[in-house]
């Protein structure tokens, strides 16, 4: 069974759209196993967040803790990536 949208364009795993803020949404679990939600206007905005989110993952930056990080969590961070 394959999901689509209002324009009959197909959904990946995790994404849909909501009638009542009329955006696309992606939704998955970080590392922590915590729900995140991603919000857009577009499917190619929504997609574009997507694959910057699986980059991220790949080089492992958590994404979701940026602007809420301190100065000795993101030091500590670097020393352990720079003593493997």
């Amino acid at each position: 069974m394959v999901r689509k949208d209002k324009k009959g364009r197909q959904l990946r795993r995790g994404e849909g759209y909501r009638k009542d803020r009329d955006c696309y949404i992606y939704q998955y679990r970080d590392e922590t196993g915590e729900k995140r939600t991603i919000y857009a206007k577009t499917i190619q905005e929504l997609r574009e967040k997507e694959d910057r989110l699986t980059m991220d993952s790949m080089e492992q930056i958590q994404s979701y803790v940026a602007g809420h990080t301190t100065l000795n969590q993101a030091f500590d961070r670097y020393m352990s990536l720079k003593n493997r």
